[in-house]
């Protein structure tokens, strides 16, 4: 798998963003598959070839497997020389799996196969990946646990070897998580981002909120290589402009080549009358979106 085959890394990189939040201050400066069938979508068409057919119960069985949180069944799917197109290696993506399922453990996959290449011994599958789940733990801010959603478009490459097929490395196209807790599970958040762009070149994040009446929201927008162990962005909040609904921040990609997950961390807050004369704020919902962006090199 990847860092992101089933968006867990990303994942796991926003349950630390969220649960890490306090209130904001702003910046001085602007295995049964008949039981499952629904984690599997599609099955090679050659079913009279003996690779397709040991290709299907791969994948379906693997598909089962991940929805189980089966830890040591996802091990025996990868093969010694895995790395992703992350550079991460088989041990670092089953530890980030573990962590996650240990935060989220009513996580769920539903996959979607959009193409399937099989060539004797190699294959790649093209799908995307659905997520939901809430957090094992609550929001010391909001109280509540929190409601996780994500995406992804990936494409998976496998290898046949004579113990049969093995993962040997990924792409990932798109991916995109949000985790919300409080008042902000009923609002629209749009984070905006490009999905690729060139090393140490600028970019735009664009966030928009659908902000409720008589509410306010602070917001942080910012973005951090890929890197194992993950690492949290350094965060500087700001208001969103009431009017206008909207931030946005200029962002310069890594020049390492490396690709990035872009963040934007959010709360909600309302002004309520402590005395005759005077206002405390309380934060009722918080959100961080994330979204991957891939960097090319330049020539």
């Amino acid at each position: 798998m990847r860092k992101n085959f089933f968006i867990f890394n990303i994942l796991f990189l926003s349950i630390v963003i969220s649960q890490s939040m306090s209130m904001p201050s702003l910046a001085q400066e602007p295995i049964k598959a008949k039981e499952e069938s629904n984690v599997f979508t599609y099955y090679v068409k050659n079913s009279n070839s003996e690779e397709a057919n040991e290709l299907n119960f791969f994948l379906a069985n693997y598909l089962i497997a991940l929805n189980a949180h089966d830890i040591k069944n996802i091990d025996s799917y990868y093969a010694s020389n895995y790395i992703n197109d992350d550079g991460f290696n088989k041990n670092q993506v089953i530890d980030l799996l573990k962590q996650t399922w240990e935060k989220c453990p009513d996580l769920k996959y539903l996959t979607v196969i959009k193409n399937l290449r099989l060539d004797d011994n190699r294959a790649s599958v093209e799908f995307i990946e659905n997520i939901s789940a809430t957090t094992k733990d609550k929001s010391e801010i909001t109280k509540d646990k929190g409601s996780i959603s994500g995406t992804s478009h990936n494409i998976l490459y496998l290898e046949k070897y004579a113990c049969g097929w093995k993962i040997i490395t990924d792409k990932t196209l798109y991916e995109e998580t949000a985790i919300k807790y409080g008042t902000a599970k009923n609002i629209n958040i749009n984070f905006d981002v490009p999905e690729q762009v060139l090393s140490g070149e600028d970019y735009t994040a664009s966030l928009k909120v659908d902000l409720p009446a008589e509410a306010f929201a602070l917001a942080s927008l910012a973005s951090v290589p890929v890197v194992y162990p993950v690492k949290q962005a350094e965060e500087t909040f700001r208001q969103v402009p009431s009017d206008l609904k909207m931030l946005e921040r200029l962002i310069k990609s890594n020049k390492t080549g490396r690709n990035e997950i872009s963040s934007a961390s959010v709360s909600f807050c309302e002004a309520q009358r402590s005395t005759y004369t005077n206002f405390d704020v309380k934060v009722t919902g918080t959100a961080v979106i994330l979204k991957r962006i891939n960097v090319l090199p330049k020539r």
